[in-house]
């Protein structure tokens, strides 16, 4: 008989509850790389969310579609960040909100442009690559087990 599974701590490594206590211990250096992590995971969200846009809002049954998956997303997520399921919530909505700012000055830079589809699609690259810059600076950052 196999013995049954253990539970992988959540996201595989990021506890944003241990996180959050760090923070408030203001353990700065523990903090600093798993933030930018999740600042980098919000630009790249971010950034796919901008790509659709660009690709899909003409397209009602498609966007609705794209919505339905980002809910099911922040579900799925909001199980995984965090055991307690309101901290988790909320985490989840911070992350959402972050990744809806940066989308919304994607979307503002697209609209003053005359909705020009290569300053779309430069916005796009530009977002996305902010985050996975983010998200390599925090990966650099992180200690080393020992």
């Amino acid at each position: 008989m196999r013995p049954a599974p253990s539970r992988r701590p959540p996201l595989a490594e990021i506890d944003t509850w241990s996180l959050w206590l760090a923070l408030h211990r203001g353990e700065w250096r523990q903090a600093l790389p798993w933030l930018l992590l999740l600042s980098g995971f919000c630009a790249v969200l971010a950034g796919l969310a901008a790509f659709f846009w660009l690709t899909a809002r003409n397209d009602p049954v498609t966007m609705i579609a794209l919505l339905v998956g980002l809910i099911w997303f922040g579900v799925y997520l909001q199980r995984r960040l965090s055991t307690r399921p309101g901290f988790a919530l909320a985490t989840v909505a911070a992350l959402l909100t972050v990744a809806l700012v940066l989308f919304g000055l994607w979307l503002l830079g697209y609209a003053l442009s005359g909705e020009n589809v290569w300053v779309g699609m430069l916005g796009v690259i530009a977002v996305s690559a902010l985050g996975i810059v983010l998200g390599a600076a925090g990966i650099r950052r992180l200690e080393r087990p020992a």
